[in-house]
């Protein structure tokens, strides 16, 4: 999961696509918040190597962020850990 702000996601979806082009069995799964999904989505196409997954939008909206960087990015760093890990755990269980 990149860091959810402007000019992390764009490179990191960019770095997905080339590693799962070059490499038929290697498959991505890229997760965003909600909101993210909703910026990129149209952006985005699918690819069999490539799957979009959510977390629930629990830091501040990208939207806003610019105002209270401090709080944005200390709510990235911890909010997002337990959906992150909640994820993880189901994913690892298929």
């Amino acid at each position: 999961m990149p860091y959810p702000g402007r000019g992390h996601i764009n490179p990191m979806m960019n770095s997905c696509k080339l590693i799962a082009s070059r490499k038929d069995d290697v498959l991505v799964t890229f997760a965003v918040t909600e909101e993210w999904l909703g910026f990129i989505s149209s952006d985005f196409h699918h690819d069999n190597n490539i799957s979009l997954v959510t977390i629930p939008n629990v830091i501040p909206s990208e939207i806003g962020r610019g105002s209270e960087f401090l709080g944005f990015f200390e709510a990235a760093m911890t909010k997002s850990k337990l959906p992150l890990s909640r994820f993880l755990i189901s994913f690892s269980c298929l």
